[in-house]
């Protein structure tokens, strides 16, 4: 079963994921609005999106309860952000938000990452393009807006999840040939 992926935090104009995550005491007393907040529909309690949901419930970073985390991108899992008042501090500071965003949506950025900029990111990698999306078809982040995301996982940590998300690779045999007639079936 596929569980919520990562948090992704938008920090005024950025966004970062942030996993994982320490912040701000008294966050849930701060009566912030969150009115104007863009959400998902979905409840982020499952999975691994700690922050995110005690974000969306105004929850003090300090008074989370640990979750059992369960998500792809195992590289920034974790079922109790350790700088999780950090993060909420950053999020709640600049007027940012949290975006949680699923395995599946994490393993659908890992192809079109790799077509459209020649970067093989494994899921952890590819959560913030995930995140982004989603915050751009919620109207978080405008599609005209410059963001910079940071790619920092290799899809050679987890070539399972890449298999995964665009099918099994073309075996050829290691001859400059065998490289341009399996191109050529690419065009």
């Amino acid at each position: 079963m596929a569980g919520a992926g990562p948090d992704i935090c938008r920090r005024g104009r950025r966004l970062y994921y942030r996993w994982p995550a320490q912040g701000v005491q008294g966050y849930a007393r701060s009566g912030l609005d969150r009115s104007n907040a863009a959400t998902d529909g979905r409840s982020g309690a499952a999975g691994s999106a700690a922050l995110y949901s005690a974000w969306k419930q105004r929850i003090d970073p300090l008074d989370i309860s640990p979750i059992e985390a369960h998500t792809i991108a195992d590289s920034i899992s974790a079922g109790l952000p350790r700088d999780r008042v950090k993060a909420t501090r950053a999020v709640v500071e600049t007027d940012g938000a949290f975006v949680s965003v699923s395995d599946e949506e994490i393993l659908d950025a890992i192809p079109v990452l790799g077509r459209d900029a020649g970067v093989f990111a494994e899921p952890a990698g590819a959560a913030p393009y995930a995140g982004l999306k989603k915050a751009v078809s919620s109207g978080l982040v405008s599609p005209h807006e410059r963001v910079v995301l940071l790619v920092t996982g290799n899809g050679l940590k987890d070539v399972a999840s890449a298999i995964k998300s665009t099918g099994s690779p073309t075996v050829i045999e290691p001859t400059s040939e065998a490289v341009d007639k399996a191109l050529d079936t690419l065009t």
